[in-house]
């Protein structure tokens, strides 16, 4: 399923490289796999693309703090919060780094 999912993604992107939904589905299948250098740099792809992806956020800081790079992770859900201030997400995921 996730080689599919990867599959699906490449050929999207290969059709239209601004597909933001195609570069988040990419990123899940990397984070999936736990590669997350491929999963982050494809989240990012997607927040070039428009910012506003609540997925996308989210997801890269859960990367960074299983990595344990707390900065990253903070810095995140600050973005996160700076664009979706009412989302209580936000404000709860950033409040257990602290």
């Amino acid at each position: 399923m996730l080689l599919g999912v990867l599959a699906n993604s490449e050929d999207a992107l290969v059709k239209n490289p601004q597909n933001q939904d195609a570069w988040i589905n990419k990123a899940w299948a990397h984070e999936e796999f736990g590669e997350y250098k491929a999963a982050l740099a494809s989240y990012q792809k997607a927040l070039d693309i428009d910012e506003a992806s609540q997925i996308a956020w989210i997801n890269m800081a859960s990367i960074y703090k299983k990595q344990g790079r707390y900065d990253l992770a903070k810095n995140a859900y600050e973005n996160f919060i700076r664009i979706f201030p009412l989302s209580t997400q936000g404000h709860s995921n950033l409040e257990e780094l602290q």
